[in-house]
């Protein structure tokens, strides 16, 4: 089943991968976002009457990925939000900055069908979070919330809010201890003098120098304060090792062991952040909510190992596969729409000549 994008329902194809003993390490998604477009395929999700159904559909969906999923596994989940309007998916909507934007037979919405309880015309529905929240208590762990900015996001012409220039991503776990290459995603570090990369200073503004491993004049090893410990740990890299829990000595009072004692930094990297700055990039023949590559680059590298295998239930166009591929991973894809999948096999040719295309409900 590796190496192809199987045509039908997703939740079928997990069925039967199942059955079949495949495993994903990684699991990176987009789903159909909540009453944005209609792709005239029949099943699709996105078009249910309400938001509640919508949310029930994607907890269905992702117990299904849990069951495919390593123990170890995480998966990455890319959500868009939406506003409540009195329109349906019935047309394309207007204006001159929507030209452009139907691929195939696919019409862009202009919001839900009806209103939820509580919800109010032009209210942010929060689709995302709810989806979050339901994952969450139907037994997913809920590691992280990522913040998709977009330099370059659709124009919009309100005036009395802001114009949407971000989505969400979110990082859940099987199990309460994961697979995550932290390593794998370091930031360069940009603390200090600019032109001095030698030099850090601490988040609460004490300076000290990495040069020759030194610690700040006056401290001993063990008995820095807290926030600077925690700042060594994150921006160290280069073989440090923090000490086993219980086995710091000379703590200050109300210290985490895990913290103190941690040997000097050396590395000129940090921990990545939660906000991810990242263009959308178009796809001429693809649909206008393609992946970029470079938004689900980190996810991969962080959430497997090379040789592991990455899947995504709703592959689309193709870039989960074609970033797999180009990192040296292996993968599996779900989509119910025949023309993306015809699309993804055009993609995917410049890097795996002969790629094999899976019949209808494999």
């Amino acid at each position: 089943m590796l190496g192809q994008t199987h045509i039908g329902d997703c939740r079928q194809t997990m069925r039967s991968m199942h059955a079949a003993g495949v495993v994903a390490q990684c699991v990176v998604t987009s789903p159909p976002y909540f009453g944005l477009r209609d792709y005239q395929t029949e099943g699709q999700i996105g078009l249910e009457r309400s938001l509640g159904e919508y949310v029930e559909a994607m907890v269905d969906v992702f117990r299904s990925v849990r069951d495919v999923l390593a123990d170890d596994g995480v998966l990455w989940l890319n959500l868009g939000d939406s506003y409540v309007s009195k329109g349906g998916c019935v047309t394309p909507q207007a204006g001159h900055q929507f030209s452009t934007r139907t691929r195939g037979r696919e019409v862009v919405c202009r919001s839900n069908r009806d209103v939820e309880t509580g919800l109010k015309p032009k209210d942010r529905m929060m689709v995302p979070a709810r989806v979050a929240m339901a994952l969450q208590a139907d037994g997913w762990w809920l590691r992280d919330e990522i913040v998709w900015h977009k330099p370059n996001p659709m124009p919009s012409s309100v005036r009395d809010r802001t114009t949407s220039a971000h989505e969400m991503v979110y990082l859940l776990s099987k199990s309460r201890r994961y697979y995550f290459d932290q390593e794998a995603i370091a930031e360069p570090a940009s603390y200090g003098e600019p032109n001095a990369p030698d030099k850090i200073k601490s988040p609460m503004g004490q300076g000290y120098t990495r040069r020759a491993g030194r610690w700040p004049s006056g401290w001993a090893r063990g008995d820095e304060p807290r926030d600077v410990v925690a700042f060594s740990r994150e921006v160290g890299r280069s073989g440090n090792k923090a000490r086993k829990p219980g086995s710091a000595r000379g703590c200050p009072e109300n210290t985490d062991s895990n913290l103190c004692g941690s040997v000097p930094w050396e590395g000129t990297t940090r921990n990545k952040r939660s906000v991810w700055t990242v263009s959308t990039q178009p796809c001429p023949d693809a649909h206008f909510a393609t992946f970029p590559q470079k938004l689900i680059e980190p996810c991969i590298l962080a959430g497997s190992r090379p040789g592991d295998v990455v899947f995504d239930p709703f592959m689309g166009a193709g870039t989960t596969a074609i970033v797999a591929e180009r990192l040296a991973r292996r993968w599996i894809g779900c989509e119910l729409n025949p023309e993306y999948v015809a699309i993804q096999h055009r993609r995917m040719q410049g890097l795996t000549p002969g790629l094999p295309l899976a019949a209808a409900g494999e």
